[in-house]
């Protein structure tokens, strides 16, 4: 019978001290059930790749269409005295197509943005709210094989000791010019309703309480 080797890992959550055969990915913590995911022996770090959630695979937004823009519209009645007149209004790169941006029709408050003069979804930002403007959404079973991972859930978590304003605090990577996401692992770099820089490996923002994946 072969010997089992086993590497040790700590629960991210209780501090436990565990043990799990090396040719695992991920366990649980046999204490409080949290998933752990089991550093490889002989290679850095890994974490869970945040753009395919560590499923692997990617499969087209449903609500964008694989386009990654804002996809809101709506049909709202404008009031003018006695008379009434239905205004038809889309998102337009962020701002609300049926006042232009500028938040109002003949001097009267736009009914179909609430007179902001964006976009009520996207909240200006021309992107859709459900896939954050990547095209794509984890799916175990999803057609698309995940590219940032290339399909194995994981990247190498990088040095995250030093914390630095041009490099993801997740994995290290590098931030792409104007990016809004990382390129290797997807960790948002600043919330998306609030613009605050995103905590590493945290699940929602520290200021505004936006979670991942919120349409909200």
């Amino acid at each position: 019978m072969t010997d089992v080797k086993l590497i040790p890992a700590v629960c991210p959550r209780c501090g436990a001290n565990l043990k799990f055969p090396d040719d695992l990915k991920r366990a649980h913590c046999m204490y409080c059930g949290t998933q752990v995911i089991v550093a490889e022996v002989g290679r850095k770090d890994r974490v869970e790749c945040q753009l395919c959630k560590g499923s692997g695979r990617l499969s087209l937004c449903h609500a964008c269409r694989g386009t990654g823009a804002c996809s809101w519209s709506i049909t709202a009645n404008m009031r003018s005295g006695l008379s009434s007149t239905m205004v038809t209004a889309h998102c337009h790169s962020g701002s609300c197509s049926a006042c232009g941006g500028s938040g109002n029709i003949f001097l009267t408050p736009c009914p179909a943005c609430g007179g902001s003069g964006r976009c009520p979804e996207c909240r200006g930002s021309g992107k859709c709210n459900v896939c954050h403007g990547l095209t794509m959404l984890p799916n175990p079973a999803g057609q698309i094989v995940c590219k940032t991972c290339g399909g194995d859930g994981f990247v190498d978590s990088g040095d995250i000791e030093i914390p630095s304003s041009d490099r993801c605090p997740t994995c290290g990577a590098s931030w792409a010019p104007d990016g809004v996401y990382c390129p290797k692992c997807g960790q948002p770099k600043n919330c998306p309703r609030c613009g605050v820089a995103w905590k590493a490996r945290a699940r929602f923002c520290a200021h505004c309480g936006y979670r991942k994946g919120s349409r909200t």
